[in-house]
This record gives C-alpha cells, sequence and structure tokens, in this order.
C-alpha cells in the first residue's frame, strides 16, 4: 500500500494558491466598483 503525499505547491493552479481572504477582498472591490459607477440595479425598498 502506498502513501498519497500531499500536492506540491507547484502544481496547485492559480486560484487554489489564493486564500479566502484574497478571494472575498476581490469580489468585496468588484462590488464596490460596480456600485461606485452605478452599473448595480436599483433595490426598490
Amino acid at each position: 500500500m502506498s502513501e498519497s503525499s500531499p500536492e506540491p505547491q507547484a502544481r496547485r493552479s492559480w486560484y487554489a494558491r489564493l486564500g479566502t481572504d484574497w478571494w472575498a477582498t476581490i469580489v468585496a472591490g468588484a462590488i464596490t466598483v460596480l456600485a461606485v459607477t452605478n452599473l448595480l440595479p436599483r433595490i426598490p425598498w
């Protein structure tokens, strides 16, 4: 029985190397840019 070793860092894709915190920052930044440029739909409250 062979043991499976963890995947080396060099083989991981670029989006897998970004952490969850960075993805949250990127998504929040994109939403902010859309809001500032008035490209988000208005919510009728």
